[in-house]
């Protein structure tokens, strides 16, 4: 057991080895003059922030943190705030609003017994603590089942600091943080986050990198291109209409069930939500077209907006497009409105079908008093089945495919979508189709991201 004496180097954008320090040396007892454990280093934030409190007579006994300060002093402060919980150093008080109404700030306990005192020191046990916190963020087996993915990680490079001053110019505050975000993000990716969500999403650095950065980041000097299935969600529910292929495929049973496990458990009460593909009224053909033939978001977007068929949609409408009926499709009946009825109206057995997935959902994460969702509280259906469709198609069939076919073919997924190098689209838009033809029946349509001198070796 070690005992810190800590003094703080500011932040900024000349000190960003700092972070780099911690997480190097995160298993080695401190000096007097660098912090080089990320614990005691947010403890002493949080202690100095009550003795703060104590000299002004307020809150004598808790402290309020801001994320915003604390990500970017500790990157992985939630972790730590929960270890400090479990042993008993802190306790959550309350949460509320913050000031500006755009998030929340919590306010937490601190133990009796650490708050008298004008001299501190913070007794950790180095090792147990480093276990605990990175257990949050990593899955062994998860590791070792997308060991073929995780490889490509450590290859990595992101763009220098004057190209991400230069992307964010006139806004140096986001710059830095984003300089800092992206060095912490691409150094030892072993370290960082990799574990699946209750869909089997997964979960890397490389997905936690901005759009923006990501567009910037090499491979070997090459820049990374993504491909991806188009209109994804829409496009994977027309497996409701696919009766014999769900109830024949033991992954989408399971995944259907586990979706709303009290409705859809019987085989009969599943009778009363899918479809057979013999049987489709012509909303189900009109539905199904307008997803594998064209765009559903553009469809829709000329129908709630009035867009003539010979003008184009503008992006932004579609963007808002994509929103609106994202939200009818993962939302309790009673938050339609309007533009669900005109989604009704023009296809309404799907519209019914999902309905039917959605029996049971009342309950949302903003919903307030009886409507908020609790811990056990059925999540939208919809959502549920399909996010963990999309994740096992795209991990442990499209991945596992190019792995076995291709394997130098570098594979780094995000959710729906694979990027690579410019040498291997082609492929992997050709595994993405074959895939889901052998798989669903039908090939999904896949666009490729689109960015100048893809084919050239990044400077």
């Amino acid at each position: 057991m070690n005992k810190f004496e800590i003094l703080i180097p500011e932040m900024n954008l000349e000190n960003l080895m700092q972070d780099s320090v911690l997480m190097r040396n995160a298993k080695k007892p401190t000096t007097k003059d660098k912090i080089l454990d990320r614990a005691a280093y947010l403890l002493h934030i949080i202690f100095n922030q009550l003795d703060k409190n104590r000299e002004k007579d307020i809150d004598t006994d808790s402290v309020n943190l801001c994320s915003q300060l604390l990500e970017k002093a500790v990157y992985n402060y939630k972790d730590y705030l929960r270890h400090f919980e479990s042993k008993n150093i802190l306790s959550l008080k309350k949460k509320h609003s913050n000031m500006g109404g755009s998030g929340y700030c919590r306010k937490y306990s601190i133990n009796p017994l650490l708050v008298e005192g004008k001299k501190r020191e913070y007794a950790i046990e180095e090792s147990k603590v480093i276990k605990s916190v990175r257990s949050f963020n990593q899955e062994k087996g998860v590791k070792k089942k997308y060991s073929h993915l995780l490889k490509w990680q450590s290859q990595l490079k992101g763009p220098s600091r004057d190209s991400i001053l230069e992307l964010y110019e006139g806004d140096e505050n986001r710059a830095v943080s984003q300089i800092i975000n992206t060095e912490r993000l691409l150094s030892q990716p072993e370290n960082w986050t990799y574990k699946t969500d209750k869909n089997g999403r997964l979960y890397t650095n490389f997905t936690n990198v901005s759009k923006t950065i990501r567009r910037q980041i090499t491979l070997n000097g090459e820049h990374l291109i993504g491909i991806d299935i188009k209109s994804s969600i829409p496009t994977l529910s027309i497996l409701l209409f696919h009766h014999e292929l769900v109830e024949n495929t033991p992954k989408l049973l399971e995944l259907l069930i586990q979706s709303n496990p009290k409705r859809l458990s019987e085989s009969a009460q599943r009778n009363n939500l899918l479809r057979s593909s013999t049987d489709w009224p012509p909303s189900v053909h009109k539905y199904i077209k307008e997803i594998l033939n064209g765009d559903i978001y553009e469809y829709m977007a000329r129908i709630w907006f009035k867009i003539g068929s010979a003008d184009s949609v503008p992006k932004n409408q579609r963007d808002k497009a994509k929103t609106a009926l994202m939200k009818i499709l993962n939302s309790p009946t009673k938050y339609h409105g309007c533009k669900a009825k005109m989604f009704e109206r023009e296809f309404k057995v799907p519209y019914d079908t999902i309905l039917k997935l959605n029996e049971g959902y009342y309950k949302t994460s903003k919903g307030k008093g009886k409507m908020k969702r609790g811990k056990n509280d059925l999540r939208c259906p919809f959502a549920m089945f399909f996010m963990s469709v999309e994740a096992w198609f795209v991990l442990d069939n499209v991945c596992a495919t190019l792995k076995r076919e291709a394997p130098n073919c570098p594979i780094l997924p995000i959710h729906d979508a694979i990027y690579t190098t410019h040498k291997y689209v082609n492929l992997v838009r050709k595994v993405f189709e074959d895939e889901s033809q052998r798989l669903f029946g039908f090939r999904i349509k896949v666009k490729v991201e689109s960015r100048k001198n893809t084919n050239q070796r990044a400077a």
